[in-house]
């Protein structure tokens, strides 16, 4: 399996700048399509999530993700939007609770912003709400 992973150089002077630092993550085999896109606002880290959050597209995801929280280690909250996100399955479910196990080592805290009608629901269903608030 490939992925093709997109970073311009212009994303180093996003992010010296607090400008959004977006990364084109892609499953080439399948086409399925993830996109990620991160923007530091203060102590704030947000993660704009779009596309499928299925175990086709995590994989690189995760990669990203976890190298952005070890990036911003001094940051007090990630926040992860989800109004981009058209469908999740569980692997979404256990991506967002591996990522806030992985803050939690950092003391950092996670919150859920923006998901749509049907990830609302999956994601009450799983309880995840009693640990990571949804803004």
């Amino acid at each position: 399996i490939f992925f093709r992973h997109e970073i311009s150089r212009k994303n180093a002077f996003r992010q010296a700048f607090s400008l959004p630092i977006c990364y084109n993550l892609s499953k080439l085999e399948t086409g399925a399509d993830m996109e990620l896109t991160s923007i530091r606002k203060g102590r704030d880290l947000f993660l704009y999530l779009t596309g499928e959050i299925d175990g086709h597209s995590v994989a690189p995801v995760r990669l990203q993700t976890d190298a952005l929280i070890d990036n911003n280690a001094g940051i007090s909250r990630a926040v992860f939007n989800l109004a981009g996100v058209k469908f999740m399955d569980s692997t979404g479910i256990g991506f967002l609770m591996g990522r806030y196990k992985k803050l939690s080592r950092y003391g950092i805290g996670m919150a859920i912003e923006a998901p749509d009608r049907n990830a609302d629901k999956i994601l009450s269903m799983s309880g995840i709400y009693t640990l990571v608030p949804k803004i």
